[in-house]
């Protein structure tokens, strides 16, 4: 009979992703996680799996409790403009005080690990189906209220939002700067989102 977890899963996954998140996937090592989680390399393989294994289920957990969370803060907002302005901009400001350039863990694996580990290009798409859904649903109703033309492609302006965001997100690693940050958003969206 297997002895009963005496963990929180989602606290250990919340520590775990802040460790990957920060470091990145090649960086964090068993000692890194074990040091953020609490738990011995041995608990964690065995409530786990792998290192792979754990990454696989941070990244499921991030996608389902900051993503989504932030999709239905922000993407749910009666005027859809400002919905996907504010989805944006808030991924540079809703960050502790001094903390900059971290990005979001889905791009930063987009970036590091989805051309090499096909279980983790797997869960991305799946978090970029969902983004992309979103943005589809936020764009019709702004077709809806005139705010964006009827002839609009609304797939490939939703694609084009995604790609956007990310290649935002990967250059705020380098530039560290929230306020240049929501500008370029800013600008953006400006070329994105025009009404025609």
């Amino acid at each position: 009979m297997a002895r009963p977890k005496n963990y929180d899963q989602d606290q250990v996954l919340t520590q775990a992703m802040l460790t990957f998140w920060f470091k990145g996937y090649e960086a964090t090592g068993m000692r890194d996680l074990e040091a953020a989680t609490g738990l011995k390399s041995s608990s964690l393989y065995n409530s786990f799996g792998s290192k792979e294994a754990i990454f696989v289920q941070v990244l499921e957990f991030y996608i389902c409790r900051v993503i989504e969370s932030r999709m239905d803060t922000y993407l749910a907002q009666e005027d859809p403009i400002a919905a996907i302005e504010d989805f944006f901009t808030s991924c540079f400001t809703d960050l502790p005080k001094d903390v900059q350039g971290i990005s979001c863990l889905m791009a930063n694996t987009l970036a590091e690990l989805a051309d090499k580990n096909e279980a983790v290009r797997n869960v991305i798409k799946i978090g970029q189906r969902k983004i992309t859904r979103r943005f589809t649903d936020v764009i019709d109703r702004a077709k809806t209220q005139g705010r964006i033309a009827d002839d609009v492609d609304t797939t490939i302006l939703a694609d084009q939002l995604l790609i956007s965001l990310n290649g935002l997100l990967v250059t705020s690693k380098l530039v560290k700067n929230k306020k240049q940050m929501v500008s370029a958003c800013k600008q953006s969206l400006g070329f994105l989102l025009r009404a025609s």
